[in-house]
């Protein structure tokens, strides 16, 4: 299943900009809310295996460029 998430943090601080969208970043569930996720904007992720293991079709993959 596909599940997609809408953060709630602020991007301000992280230095985050419209140029941004489109890229694929390191998230993480916290152990002991794992309703909640993190985004490490610091990460980018790059590679096409890693991003269609994380549940991503190649479908979105090209919407997103």
């Amino acid at each position: 299943m596909n599940k997609k998430y809408n953060s709630f943090e602020s991007a301000l601080d992280k230095k985050i900009s419209a140029k941004d969208i489109g890229k694929f970043y390191e998230f993480r569930y916290l152990l002991d809310s794992p309703e909640i996720v993190r985004g490490n904007y610091s990460k980018e992720i790059t590679d096409t295996t890693a991003i269609l293991k994380a549940g991503f079709s190649r479908e979105e993959m090209e919407y997103i460029k």
